[in-house]
């Protein structure tokens, strides 16, 4: 996507969640999923932890003043600073290898990636990659994952800027539905609803207990009500051993 809001092959997107603690102690859950019927009871798999990562302290940890910051979207020039920065607010490899596999699969695009940066240091990065709706192909989907910010850097309303700048891009370029797994108390502040009880469906099963992770919000009026349906993602996150232990 260009400054315009066209979408663009050249540049990265990001999705995601704003990496703190690993949050498999607080969802003992698993993954997205396509269940007819709702969540199910599977277990968590590596890309619940990834996705469940982001915001683990949530609304009861006081927030740092803001600090200033640029976002700009990213390039295949700079990997190594989107990769370096999902291994510091992880600390694992695991979302590395996710977001390098998802940065390089022709099935994300169109993409959407960001990153924060404060006083030139890359500091937070957001992706968004394409998926779909079942019959109805014409919807146009972005799926958020990951959203990762360094440690030295959260709680100072990076990921949330992250956040709102990604949306109003997404809406330039004409984006349809954004969906994510992700903290249920933290992405309502952005518009995000709990999207089984809108009839949309996870490409893989989710437990019930953690059924409100799952969520969408629209960037055009009226498309939720008009439109259901189970959401495919793109190859690099659509295996199952990917979301199972």
């Amino acid at each position: 996507m260009d400054a315009s809001g066209r979408m663009s092959k050249k540049k990265w997107p990001e999705s995601g969640i704003e990496a703190k603690r690993d949050v498999r102690s607080d969802f003992r859950a698993g993954v997205v999923g396509s269940n007819p019927a709702g969540p199910t009871t599977s277990r968590t798999g590596p890309i619940a932890t990834k996705i469940f990562s982001a915001r683990a302290q949530t609304d009861k940890s006081p927030i740092n003043k803001q600090v200033a910051m640029n976002i700009r979207q990213t390039t295949q020039a700079g990997l190594n600073d989107i990769l370096s920065v999902e291994r510091a607010a992880f600390n694992r490899d695991s979302e590395v290898n996710l977001t390098r596999a998802l940065l390089a699969d022709p099935s994300a695009e169109p993409r959407l990636s960001l990153m924060a940066y404060v006083d030139n240091q890359p500091v937070g990065h957001i992706l968004f990659t394409k998926g779909t709706l079942t019959n109805h192909p014409d919807v146009a989907l972005s799926f958020l994952a990951p959203i990762a910010v360094i440690p030295k850097f959260q709680r100072q309303g990076i990921g949330g800027a992250l956040i709102k700048r990604s949306l109003e891009l997404l809406t330039k370029a004409n984006v349809d539905l954004i969906v994510l797994l992700g903290h249920p108390t933290y992405y309502p502040k952005f518009g995000f609803k709990p999207a089984f009880k809108l009839g949309f469906e996870p490409t893989y099963p989710i437990p019930a207990e953690v059924a409100d992770a799952w969520m969408v919000q629209e960037l055009k009026p009226n498309i939720i009500g008009r439109v259901s349906g189970r959401v495919i993602c793109c190859d690099a996150m659509n295996k199952p051993q990917i979301w199972r232990e």
